[in-house]
C-alpha cells in the first residue's frame, strides 16, 4: 500500500516553510508498518500524483486549514481519485461527525476522519481505516522522526531544520479551557526518551555538518510546567545532545501562570536551570485580564497576581515572557474588553 502524507498550504496569505512534525511522526510509524509513505508539503510541492497512490492523508492543523484541504479533496476527486482519503490533525479531532461530514459535504467512507490515534480505543481509526491489524503500527509516542527524514532530499532537510520546527516532547493538559481545540483535560504523556534521542542525535548532526549554530524549537507541550521534573529531564537532554556536536540549543514554550507558579515555588531555582538547557522564550495563555470571562471559558486558573508572579520568575532567570490574548469571547461584556485592553495591571517592569 502506497500512501501521500499531505501538509495543506498555510491558509493565511503566502506560503508558509516549516517542518510537518506530525505528519513526519505519522509517517515514521507507517513506514515502521511496512507501507510506502511519501511526503507531499503544498507549501512547496503541487498535489500529489493520485494516479500513484492508494491513500491520500491531510493533517489540519487548526480550523483554518479546512476549506484549504476539502478544495483540495475536491480537485483530486475531480481529476479521478478513487483511493480512500483520511482527514487527522487536530483542527478535526474533537469535531463531532455530522459536523465533519458537513465540513466535507461527503457523508462516504472513502473520507474518514482519523479522530483516535492513541487514546481511549484499544483499535486506532488509524489502522482500521488501513486494514492494518491493530498494534501494526507504533506509538507517536515510541517513533523517532528520523526514517521520514531519511527519506527526504538534503536540500528540503535543510530547509526545515535550520529554521524553527516544533520539538515532539509531550502531549496532553490537564486543564480544559473551551476555546481550546488541543488535547485538552487529558493526562500529559510523554515521548519515549530512545525515540526522542534518535530524532536528537539526527538533526544535531545534520546542523553541525551544514556549519548551523543553533538548534532552533517550539516544544510541543501545551503547558511546559505541568510536570516539571519530566520537562526538566528532557530539556537537559536535548542540551547534552546539541552540545556534543556544537549546537546551541534556542527553545521557546507554552504554559500556564498556575502551574508555572506552583512548579517555581517548590523550587526556585528551576527557571535559571532551564535557560541554561536553551529554554529562552515562555508564553503565558492570558486571554484576557476579567474573572468572568476566564470563568466561562473555563479557563478559572488564571488570575492577574499569579500572572504576574510567572512573569517574574521567568525576567529573574534570563527567559523572555510573552501574553498570549484571545479575546472578544460572544458573551463578553464591553468591560471584559476594557480589561484585557488594559492589560496588564498591575504594570510589568
Amino acid at each position: 500500500m502506497r500512501i501521500a502524507l499531505v501538509q495543506p498550504r498555510y491558509p493565511h496569505g503566502k506560503s508558509q516553510v516549516y517542518l510537518p512534525g506530525g505528519l513526519m511522526n505519522l509517517g515514521s510509524r507507517l513506514l515502521h508498518a511496512g507501507l510506502e509513505v511519501d511526503l507531499r508539503d503544498c507549501n512547496l510541492d503541487p498535489l500529489p500524483d493520485h494516479t500513484k497512490y492508494d491513500v491520500i492523508g491531510y493533517s489540519v492543523l487548526g480550523p483554518p486549514y479546512i476549506p484549504g484541504v476539502t478544495a483540495e479533496i475536491r480537485e483530486l476527486r475531480a481529476r479521478g481519485f478513487t483511493g480512500k482519503v483520511l482527514v487527522g490533525g487536530e483542527g478535526v479531532a474533537r469535531l463531532a461527525q455530522s459536523d465533519f461530514d458537513t465540513w466535507f459535504g461527503t457523508g462516504c467512507t472513502r473520507i474518514r476522519n482519523i479522530s483516535q490515534d492513541e487514546y481511549k480505543q484499544p483499535v486506532y481509526d488509524l489502522e482500521e481505516a488501513l486494514g492494518l491489524e491493530p498494534g501494526t503500527v507504533p506509538s507517536m509516542f515510541e517513533t523517532s522522526m528520523v526514517a521520514m527524514l531519511r527519506q527526504l532530499s538534503e536540500e528540503r532537510q535543510k530547509l526545515y531544520l535550520t529554521r524553527e520546527f516544533c520539538l515532539f516532547l509531550s502531549q496532553g493538559c490537564k486543564f480544559n479551557c473551551d476555546f481550546c481545540i488541543a488535547s485538552k483535560n487529558t493526562p500529559e504523556t510523554y515521548r519515549s526518551h530512545a525515540a526522542l534521542l534518535d530524532e536528537l542525535e539526527y538533526v544535531c548532526a545534520r546542523l553541525a555538518q551544514w556549519e548551523h549554530p543553533a538548534l532552533t524549537c517550539y516544544i510541543s507541550n501545551l503547558d511546559a510546567f505541568q510536570n516539571p521534573p519530566k520537562l526538566e529531564e528532557r530539556l537537559r537532554r536535548v542540551e547534552e545532545v546539541a552540545s556534543r556536536h556544537g549546537v546551541t540549543p534556542n527553545l521557546r514554550a507554552l504554559a500556564t501562570s498556575r502551574c508555572t507558579v506552583e512548579a517555581c515555588r517548590k523550587d526556585r531555582n528551576l527557571p535559571k536551570r532551564l535557560r541554561s538547557y536553551g529554554l529562552s522564550i515562555v508564553a503565558f495563555g492570558a486571554d484576557g485580564a476579567d474573572k468572568e470571562a476566564w470563568k466561562r471559558e473555563h479557563k478559572a486558573h488564571n488570575t492577574l497576581p499569579e500572572l504576574q508572579e510567572a512573569f517574574v520568575s521567568m525576567r529573574e532567570a534570563g527567559i523572555t515572557t510573552e501574553f498570549l490574548m484571545v479575546i472578544g469571547f460572544q458573551s463578553n461584556p464591553a468591560m471584559a474588553l476594557i480589561r484585557a485592553f488594559r492589560f496588564p495591571q498591575p504594570p510589568l517592569k
